[in-house]
C-alpha cells in the first residue's frame, strides 16, 4: 500500500489494516518535530506498507536514502523461493525532476546483484499512459536500460492515467495482472507471481583444465616430436599418413599437459537469443562488478553501471 497517511510502527490505522495471521512491514513518513498534526497530515502525506501472511518471512533491506521518493525494499522468502520487493511512493504535488530519475537509478543499479525476482511497485505519479510525456519516455528509457518491464496499462487513477506501477524483470513470468475496483482515488492492482523457475539437470561431461596448461613445456615436447626433429622423414608419407601423425601426437602432448577430466555441469533450457555476444558481454560485467565490489572506487562503480546498461541493450536488441 502506498500514501498510507501513517506516522509510525504503531499506528493504530495500521494495525487495524493488518487481519489476523498476517504481518505488516512499513516506511512511515513522520510528521515534523513541533508540527500540528491537525492541520500538517492534509500536507505531510506519504507512507508505505507491506501487509504478508505470517507464514512467510520477511526483512527490510536498506538501500540508499531518497529524497525525491519514498521506498521499502523487503527480502521475502516462503519455502525455497525468496523474492526482493521494493514499493514506491513519488508525491504527485510536483513534476518528476531529474534529481528523481537519478535517484531512482541508483536504487536500480544497488537491485542489480540480487538474483531473486525483483518486484517493483507503487504510486509513481508519472502519467505513462500519455506518449508524449517527457518523463513517461524517460521512465520507460530508464526501465529498459536495466531490463525491466512495465505491465499496467489500465487507468488506475480516477482521472483516467496509469499512475501505479507494476515493473518487475523481463524474465519475471507474471499473470492475471486486473486492475480492480477504486477503494479511494486510486483502483487496487491484483496479479499472480511466478517464482518457480525451470530445474537444471546436472550431467557429467569431459573437458581439459586449461588453466593448468603450461605452453612452454608444450612447445619444448613439441619440438622433441616427430613432427619437428626429422621434417625430411615426412616427405614420404602420404597427405592421410601425415593428418594421423599430426593428430595422435598432438592427442598424445595435450593427454600429458592438459589430460581430459570429467566433470558435472548444469545444463537448462536454451534462450534461443542468448548468443555468444550476450555471453561476452554478460561475462565483461560481472569482471567489471567484481572489480568494484573489491575496490569500492568511483570509477569503479561508473565503469560497471555503464557496461552493466550496455549489456541490457544488447538483450534487449537480441530479443528483438
Amino acid at each position: 500500500m502506498s500514501e498510507t497517511w501513517h506516522e509510525g510502527s504503531d499506528d493504530v490505522s495500521l494495525a487495524r489494516a493488518t487481519p489476523v495471521g498476517y504481518r505488516c512491514l512499513d516506511a512511515a513518513r513522520p510528521l515534523p518535530a513541533g508540527a500540528s498534526t491537525l492541520i500538517d497530515r492534509a500536507q505531510h502525506r506519504g507512507g508505505l506498507a507491506l501487509i504478508y501472511r505470517d507464514n512467510i518471512k520477511a526483512k527490510t533491506k536498506t538501500l540508499q536514502p531518497t529524497t525525491t521518493f519514498e521506498h521499502l525494499c523487503c527480502h521475502m522468502t516462503a519455502g525455497d523461493e525468496h523474492l526482493l520487493l521494493l514499493g514506491v511512493y513519488r508525491p504527485g504535488s510536483f513534476a518528476a525532476t531529474a534529481p528523481f530519475f537519478d535517484e531512482l537509478s541508483a536504487v536500480l543499479e544497488q537491485l542489480c546483484t540480487y538474483r531473486c525476482p525483483i518486484v517493483i511497485l507503487g504510486d509513481f505519479n508519472v502519467h505513462v499512459d500519455v506518449n508524449e510525456d517527457t518523463n513517461a519516455l524517460r521512465l520507460k528509457t530508464l526501465l529498459q536500460s536495466f531490463d525491466y518491464v512495465q505491465h499496467v496499462h489500465q487507468p488506475t487513477h480516477k482521472d483516467g492515467h496509469v499512475l501505479d506501477l507494476i515493473i518487475t524483470k523481463s524474465e519475471t513470468r507474471l499473470s492475471h495482472l486486473l486492475v480492480g475496483d477504486f477503494l479511494s482515488d486510486h483502483a487496487i492492482i491484483t496479479f499472480s507471481l511466478d517464482m518457480r523457475k525451470p530445474r537444471l539437470e546436472r550431467l557429467w561431461t569431459t573437458c581439459r583444465l586449461w588453466k593448468k596448461f603450461s605452453k612452454s613445456e608444450f612447445e619444448a615436447d613439441l619440438e622433441a616430436s616427430q613432427l619437428c626433429t626429422d621434417v625430411s622423414a615426412l616427405q614420404d608419407l602420404s597427405a592421410d599418413e601425415l593428418a594421423e601423425l599430426y593428430d595422435t601426437t598432438l592427442s598424445t602432448l595435450l593427454d600429458k599437459h592438459c589430460p581430459v577430466v570429467r566433470t558435472r555441469q548444469k545444463f537448462g533450457p536454451l534462450t534461443p537469443w542468448y548468443d555468444a555476444d550476450c555471453r561476452a558481454s554478460r561475462r565483461k560485467t560481472r569482471r567489471l562488478e567484481r572489480r568494484y565490489k573489491r575496490s569500492g572506487a568511483v570509477a569503479d562503480r561508473l565503469a560497471w553501471v555503464h557496461q552493466l546498461k550496455q549489456m541490457h541493450a544488447l538483450y534487449e536488441d537480441s530479443r528483438q
